[in-house]
């Protein structure tokens, strides 16, 4: 039984991936099939409701798991228990996503249009599964891969992909927020050097965090209910991107400075400073005992590098 539920989480991870990339770089003909399928149009772009049964499902698995994980400590409780807590665990988590598949099935059943209305439904379970079971990491290389492109020539391609995708402009022209999450990552670096460099850093994305979020509640709340989806697929995208530049950051100058270190441990200390590197560079004082004479050639030759010299007395030969 484990191996066929290990198998079948594969294959879900698996085909999440390909289908969340077409999504990314094909929508608008991922939808035009799904339209043609239906007979009319039911998708036009991504509206984040599509997600409200991944949402609430991970809501409430989160929950299930955490009075599971609950009813399982202690000191008399086997592994037996524990496993049996997490299985019923798992299917509370499966109540509402199975309700809501039902819910939707009758709703379709009902409509004065069912062919369009289950496709409706297909498309929406297939979104929140692929996004669920792996498609979120493809997202995030999509959000990664569009920060990396805005500063070379291909700063045009994953814009447009997005406005297939929300039916809106997502990625926004300026690039201060780069700015921004690049300035925090070197805050963190540097906090690590003193003490409660930690404390400190968190506190300071924290307040950065909270700034954010009151930034965009202010901005929702004074834009208009049609120009809200925008608001929010913006915001959403600064977010993530911001995320992403300000771990990329961190490693690229955690990785600079540990290279740098080492070089210096071993320039100073291996090698003995700047001077005393035992690299064989540089002229050294040789004496006569290190000259031969060539029978062949009758040239002065030294013996440790085979160099010929000018004069055998006093004569220095480079140490090569």
């Amino acid at each position: 039984m484990g191996i066929v539920i290990l198998l079948l989480g594969q294959i879900l991870f698996w085909a999440s991936i390909v289908y969340t990339s077409l999504l990314v770089l094909r929508y608008r003909k991922i939808t035009e099939w799904y339209n043609r399928k239906a007979g009319k149009e039911i998708v036009s772009h991504f509206r984040f409701r599509s997600l409200a049964p991944l949402v609430l499902t991970a809501f409430f698995g989160l929950i299930a798991l955490c009075v599971g994980l609950t009813s399982a400590t202690g000191d008399n409780v086997s592994n037996e228990q524990v496993s049996y807590n997490m299985l019923w665990a798992g299917i509370l988590a499966l109540v509402y996503p199975v309700s809501w598949l039902v819910w939707r099935l009758v709703r379709a059943g009902r409509s004065e249009n069912p062919r369009a209305e289950r496709w409706r439904l297909i498309h929406d379970a297939s979104l929140n599964i692929a996004i669920g079971f792996g498609g979120g990491i493809v997202l995030i290389i999509g959000v990664g891969l569009t920060v990396l492109a805005s500063f070379t020539k291909w700063d045009h391609f994953f814009p447009e992909k997005w406005r297939e995708i929300a039916g809106v402009d997502v990625v926004p022209e300026s690039k201060t927020h780069y700015l921004v999450a690049a300035g925090l990552s070197v805050v963190a670096i540097i906090t690590q050097f003193i003490p409660n460099g930690e404390n400190i850093v968190t506190t300071i994305i924290g307040l950065v965090a909270l700034a954010v979020v009151g930034i965009v509640v202010w901005k929702i709340w004074h834009t208009p209910k049609e120009l809200r989806h925008s608001i929010a697929w913006r915001w959403g995208y600064i977010a993530v991107s911001s995320y992403i530049v300000f771990i990329v950051t961190f490693w690229i100058i955690l990785v600079i400075v540990t290279l740098y270190a080492i070089y210096l441990i071993l320039t100073y200390v291996v090698g003995g400073g700047a001077q005393g590197k035992s690299s064989g560079s540089g002229n050294y004082r040789v004496t006569c005992n290190h000259l031969s004479h060539d029978l062949l050639g009758g040239s002065n030759k030294c013996d440790i590098s085979g160099d010929t010299c000018s004069a055998i007395n006093g004569g220095s030969c480079p140490y090569k």
